[in-house]
């Protein structure tokens, strides 16, 4: 019972630490100047260089409060806001424990599924949705949960009152409300939807909700858009203001969401989710074709016709990323890509460039987005730039010249041509001039060489709208191929009279064609869902979007399938919602504001009191107070702490600062009333007091084709045994220095969906601790780990070992923490060691569960061996002390439960079984039960 309580309570407090693992501790130089801009609803906290985008998200921030209060709540709390300016991945997160914001300024690559709106605009609005609903939802026993535990308890309260798809469907649907374009306007948005009813494949609730290892369902943020938008279609504007408002206060215990849809929809919440989905499925114009589901979903995308075959590049839930070449015999694979933030590349003549993704060692912000060469025909790689920010590369004919996007850190997109050395010859700047009255910065995407003479590009502008252009190379003029609109252009494919490609028409992605003289486009019948498409003899081949993932599509290249696009179909959104979405918004009208700019100092609320919580162990009661400020440099703990077994009381505090280049460690704990037996039935009590100081260096090596972490610490130690009671006037307290080194290495490949371990790691570890005054006292763990393919491509072989050395002395035994063969007994003795060989493999893919409370994924088992040996002096029953060494032998097995909770919260949770082999010195029986909770390696 101690062991269910202690576990629910800690998938409970996850729960409220869900929205808040995007952060990362100590990421940004030293050296950055911040500034901010403050108004009453937000502060903007940004580098030099980010002045305009700061200022326009604070107007549209202040705009948006205004404007969309009616359909949330009005209350409103000034959030932080950090600017991140180095990363090249897109995201964005709000976060409660503590209240802030990050937003990751650099523009996607790509603009199929998140579109083509001004990036840091869009974040604004998507983001900003979620301030809203965590200022509006704090109420209630939501408001209760925050008086209790502080931000971490509203956290906990609201993602239990309110599920995820709600946050995210929300967000999604206000970034769509409020410009021309949005998520809800993008037809590749639906696609999860459209297959899943083109298939008549049978789903239910909970599988939509928490999605599958081996199939195809859509996530939360499109399924909670389609619910969120079909209730304000169906009930009004204010419906969900008024259902969530239900909702946090927790009016119905239990499912307070469903039972307040219950409430002011007028039918049960079942009902509600089958009538969303009909009403958008007689809209989808999706005939049912039966397609029958494969065993795992795989995505071939973006082909390049090659000599003997298409490129593509594929990954799947069993494979990771890779080059393959396809033919009419089947397909090979080439070779691994390295990691990458997208699946795209360009070929030409046997030679193929990408993009891979790399982080700086210490300053895990700063990310870098650099090109690879690869030669096809002897499949060596050559990283063409270093530190670079670089995106979608395409190669020229000869092979000698490169063209890529460049994004710097202040905004700016720049089209570049480089050699094969990384030496950049030109540059482009965006031509503004294409659009009247428009400013700002635009963006570059796609670029692909038309001959020697000119490049062609899709042109992404300020105001959100995109085009395709063609420049010519000679002097750098652009000219528009098709007008600016809201419509998201795919890749482009460029031949010698015609440039193939992909757009939003008639509600649908479909293939377009587009007279590279003329600019007349016309598109192909009968075909939607095919991505990048690219002329391979006769036939159009191109990723097609299915319920088994996107996978390699032809169809033959007739002219009479080719018709003219319609003027009025060029601009038609697909909204769904007419009712809703009537009006269209611009998302960048929100004047930009006059506001004043001031320096940020690091130092504000450096010690940021967010949360506080107690915990409940077997024999342990604690309660803690935490901190952490919104630059993410310093985090608190102060503490209370209460053992049942001894009486003994404790408080202490502990904080890490990680704004230098090694994190800075200190702490303090003062024990009370801690007392022991002792030979002669006498209780020994007294107070320990201990002091710590330490640094530690933290780096990362995420490129190539391995993400590697390497973590080196020390610190210094001071305790303090101080005497009480009787033994204060027989023993002499004690005081003693020891110093702790730790040093960690780990390595691994990337993995799969449904890889249970990556498919080739390594980790090494040492941790060494000494007493250097006064006693004696010293121990030494190390640790290894190896990962293997299995004898399928879901299977894996892990072998590992440890070795514990620790001195014979007895003055003082540090505590223990060596891995004993499963179902032994754990005690601290002089001498350890153990290898061990794990057979892990999965069972089963139920995609099933109960009540929407527990959801189960996988099934999978792990078959081991363990083999330890074990020294140490022992009391004999003659009352002599021998050194002895034994033995601990088990095997057995683990049936591990990869599961959800509550539709959100992942989970791993096992049984075990181990069969001694060998006698336990310490009692215990052959046949060992235990309940585990797996930690991952990595």
């Amino acid at each position: 019972m101690q062991m269910i309580l202690r576990t629910g309570l800690v998938c409970l407090f996850s729960l409220s630490m869900f929205a808040v693992m995007a952060q990362r501790f100590g990421g940004n130089r030293p050296g950055i100047k911040w500034k901010q801009i403050r108004n009453d609803t937000a502060r903007i906290i940004f580098p030099a260089g980010l002045d305009v985008q700061a200022a326009e998200i604070a107007s549209l921030i202040r705009l948006l409060a205004k404007e969309t209060s009616g359909t949330i709540g009005e209350e409103v709390r000034q959030v932080p806001i950090v600017l991140q300016y180095s990363p090249v991945v897109s995201n964005g997160y709000v976060g409660l424990a503590p209240f802030r914001s990050e937003f990751y300024m650099n523009p996607p690559a790509g603009s199929y599924s998140l579109g083509t709106l001004p990036w840091h605009l869009q974040l604004a609005a998507h983001e900003y949705r979620h301030v809203q609903q965590y200022n509006n939802f704090n109420k209630g026993l939501s408001k209760l949960g925050s008086i209790v535990l502080g931000e971490e308890g509203q956290a906990l309260m609201n993602a239990a009152s309110i599920p995820d798809w709600f946050f995210e469907g929300d967000a999604v649907f206000q970034e769509t409300a409020e410009s021309g374009q949005g998520r809800g306007r993008i037809p590749y948005f639906f696609n999860e939807f459209k297959v899943l009813k083109e298939s008549g494949a049978s789903f239910s609730y909970m599988q939509l909700r928490n999605g599958s290892y081996r199939y195809l369902y859509p996530g939360h943020y499109e399924l909670g858009y389609l619910l969120v938008g079909y209730g304000y279609e169906k009930y009004g504007t204010d419906f969900w203001r008024k259902v969530t408002d239900d909702a946090a206060r927790f009016k119905g215990l239990f499912y307070p969401l469903q039972k307040a849809v219950k409430k002011h929809a007028g039918i049960p919440y079942q009902n509600f989710v089958q009538d969303a989905l009909k009403y958008y499925n007689q809209q989808f114009e999706e005939k049912n074709t039966g397609t029958k589901r494969a065993g795992y979903v795989s995505n071939w995308a973006n082909p390049h016709p090659a000599e003997n075959g298409v490129l593509w590049h594929k990954s799947s839930y069993r494979d990771i990323p890779a080059f393959y070449l396809k033919t009419s015999e089947g397909s090979r694979k080439i070779i691994s890509r390295q990691i990458g933030t997208d699946d795209y590349f360009s070929e030409r003549n046997g030679k193929l460039v990408y993009t891979r993704y790399g982080i700086h060692p210490r300053w895990t912000w700063t990310e870098y987005s650099d090109v690879v060469l690869l030669d096809l025909s002897s499949r060596k790689e050559k990283r063409v730039t270093k530190r670079q920010r670089l995106f979608s590369p395409d190669i020229n004919t000869a092979g000698t010249t490169i063209a890529a996007v460049e994004n710097n850190t202040t905004g700016k997109s720049t089209l570049v041509l480089l050699d094969t050395t990384g030496t950049i010859t030109r540059r482009f700047d965006f031509p503004l001039h294409l659009l009247k009255n428009v400013s700002g910065n635009g963006v570059f995407t796609y670029p692909k060489f038309d001959g020697d003479t000119a490049l062609v590009t899709v042109l992404r502008f300020p105001n959100g709208t995109n085009a395709l252009a063609t420049m010519q190379l000679s002097s750098g003029n652009f000219r528009l191929l098709t007008s600016p609109s809201f419509q998201v252009l795919g890749i482009p494919n460029v031949t010698e009279q015609y440039i193939y490609g992909n757009a939003g028409l008639r509600y649908e992605d479909r293939l377009i064609r587009i007279d590279k003289n003329t600019g007349a486009t016309t598109f192909y019948t009968g075909v939607t869902r095919a991505y990048a498409p690219a002329l391979a003899g006769d036939s159009i081949v191109f990723g097609k979007f299915t319920i088994n993932g996107t996978l390699p599509g032809s169809v033959k290249h007739t002219e009479e399938n080719w018709q003219p696009v319609e003027p009025g179909e060029w601009n038609t959104t697909p909204l769904y919602l007419p009712k809703t979405l009537k009006e269209v918004e611009d998302i960048t009208r929100a004047a930009r504001d006059s506001f004043q700019v001031y320096p940020y100092k690091k130092s504000h609320r450096f010690i940021n009191i967010h949360s506080w919580r107690p915990f409940i162990e077997a024999s342990e009661l604690s309660f803690s107070v935490y901190g952490q400020n919104v630059l993410n440099t310093f985090q608190s703990e102060t503490y209370y702490r209460y053992n049942i077994n001894e009486g003994s009381h404790a408080v202490g505090a502990a904080g890490v600062f990680g704004g230098w280049f090694p994190y800075i460690r200190a702490g303090i704990d003062y024990n009370m009333d801690r007392n022991a037996l002792v030979s002669g039935g006498r209780r020994l009590a007294w107070n320990e007091l201990t002091a710590n100081i330490g640094a530690q260096v933290p780096l990362q090596f995420n490129s190539g084709r391995f993400y590697r972490t390497l973590s080196m610490a020390t610190s210094f130690n001071n305790r303090s045994i101080l005497f009480k009671g009787l033994a204060k006037d027989t023993l002499q307290n004690r005081k003693f220095n020891f110093l702790r080194g730790t040093i960690s290495y780990s390595a691994q490949i990337q993995q799969a969906t449904q890889h249970i371990f990556p498919r080739f790691a390594y980790s090494l570890s040492a941790d060494f601790q000494s007493i250097v005054n006064n006693y004696t006292g010293r121990q030494l763990l190390l640790t290894a780990g190896l990962y293997l393919p299995g004898l399928h491509k879901t299977h894996n072989l892990v072998l590992t070992g440890a070795i514990h050395r620790r001195d014979s002395a007895n003055d003082y035994r540090f505590s223990n923490r060596f891995p004993h063969a499963r179902g032994f007994t754990s005690e601290n003795l002089y001498k350890m060691q153990k290898a061990a060989v794990n057979y892990h493999f999965p069972l089963a893919y139920p995609d099933w569960g109960f009540g929407n409370i527990v959801y189960l994924m996988r099934l999978r088992a792990n078959l081991f061996y363990d083999h330890s040996r074990i020294a140490d002096n022992f009391r004999l029953s003659n009352n002599q002390v021998r050194y002895l060494e034994f033995d601990q032998r088990s095997t057995g097995v683990e049936i591990y439960f990869d599961t959800k909770w509550w539709n959100q919260l992942p989970v791993s949770f096992g049984l075990r079984y181990s069969r001694l082999l060998d006698d336990d010195i310490f009692g215990r029986s052959p046949n060992q039960y235990e309940f585990i909770v797996p930690v991952n390696l990595f």
